[in-house]
C-alpha cells in the first residue's frame, strides 16, 4: 500500500457553535450571577435587598450557596467539554512513513517501526509506541474513522489489550 490519506475530524458537539459545552457555560454564568446576588444581598451590598426575617436570610443564603455551587460544577463541565473538543478536532494522515496527528499547530508523528499496536479507547483508538515516543489518539469523529483504522491495520498494526495503556 502506498500513498498518503488524510482524514479530517467532523465538527464536534462539545464546544462548537451549537454545543453542549456552550450551554454548560451559559447556565454556569447565570448560576454564578444568582450566587453573587445572594452573597451581595446577605452582606448588605445591595441596599434594595435587605433580609428582614429568618426566612429571607435562608432564601438568600440558599441562593448564594446553590448558585455558587452550580457555577463551580458547570465551570468544571465546561472545561471538560473544551478538553474533549480539542481532542476530537484536527486531522490524521496515514502515509508510507507512519501516522501523523495534527491539531492546530501541534503535530505528533509515529513512524511504523515505532508503533507497537493500538488500544481501543472511549473516544477512538490510541496508537501505543514501542518506547520513547508520545502516544497518538485517533478520534472517532474522523470523517472516515473505519477507513483510517483499516489503513493502519493494513500496515501490520494490531489491536492490543487495554492494559498496554497503563505502561505509556
Amino acid at each position: 500500500m502506498t500513498g498518503m490519506t488524510t482524514f479530517t475530524a467532523e465538527d464536534d458537539t462539545y464546544a462548537g457553535f451549537d454545543s453542549t459545552g456552550k450551554y454548560f457555560g451559559y447556565f454556569g454564568l447565570a448560576a454564578g450571577a444568582v450566587g453573587i446576588t445572594g452573597w451581595a444581598a446577605i452582606h448588605g451590598h445591595l441596599p434594595g435587598l435587605k433580609p428582614a426575617d429568618a426566612m429571607d436570610q435562608f432564601f438568600l443564603g440558599a441562593m448564594e450557596w446553590i448558585g455558587i455551587g452550580l457555577f463551580v460544577i458547570l465551570g468544571v463541565a465546561t472545561l471538560g467539554s473544551l478538553i474533549l473538543s480539542s481532542k476530537s478536532r484536527g486531522t490524521v494522515t496515514v502515509d508510507d512513513l507512519g501516522v501523523t496527528r495534527q491539531i492546530g499547530e501541534r503535530k505528533g508523528k509515529l513512524h511504523w517501526q515505532e508503533i507497537e499496536g493500538y488500544v481501543v479507547i472511549s473516544a477512538g483508538i490510541a496508537l501505543v509506541p514501542r518506547e520513547g515516543s508520545q502516544m497518538i489518539e485517533i478520534p472517532r469523529s474522523l470523517d472516515d474513522y473505519r477507513g483510517c483504522i483499516a489503513e493502519i491495520e493494513a500496515r501490520g498494526v494490531s489491536r492490543l489489550p487495554p492494559s498496554r495503556l497503563k505502561r505509556c
